[in-house]
């Protein structure tokens, strides 16, 4: 009988046990997260660039445009330090977004945009925003990846 009586018990907290695992697996998260959850419609495509900015095209158009406090259009794109550093070939404008500040600069010129890049120690490498959407479809990595990473998540060293 002792016996009958533990197994019950213990078949019983089994079934408990993997209940709530089911009903824990199957909630929904509290927040969206920015590099998963997708919630435009098919025809919407984006490149996420770092948590809250991305770029959002029509998928007949082939314009990238950018949506978040400032609207600007990018067909080449990168993010390094702080900055979203974009070209536009169709208003031949060049541009640096930062992050921090929240304040847009843009240039005509290639050579205000070496001149900005320089001063404020960012590389000129921008990414054809085609093809990083293309790898970010087909693979979800980005090319300024590591940028975010140690951004995020480096420890702070203190003395």
């Amino acid at each position: 009988m002792r016996v009958t009586s533990k197994l019950l018990v213990g078949l019983l907290s089994l079934a408990i046990i993997a209940a709530a695992a089911v009903l824990y697996l199957r909630q929904e998260p509290a927040s969206s997260r920015f590099y998963i959850d997708n919630d435009l419609p098919d025809d919407v495509w984006e490149i996420p660039i770092i948590a809250p900015y991305k770029l959002v095209t029509a998928d007949c158009c082939r314009e990238w445009n950018f949506q978040y406090n400032v609207n600007f259009s990018a067909d080449s794109i990168n993010y390094e330090q702080g900055f979203i550093v974009f070209h536009d070939s169709f208003k031949h404008h060049y541009g640096f977004y930062s992050t921090v500040k929240k304040k847009l600069y843009q240039s005509n010129s290639f050579s205000q945009f070496v001149n900005f890049s320089d001063s404020v120690g960012i590389s000129r490498t921008l990414y054809c925003a085609e093809a990083v959407h293309k790898c970010w479809r087909e693979t979800r990595q980005l090319p300024w990846a590591k940028e975010i990473f140690f951004q995020d998540y480096s420890p702070s060293i203190s003395e």
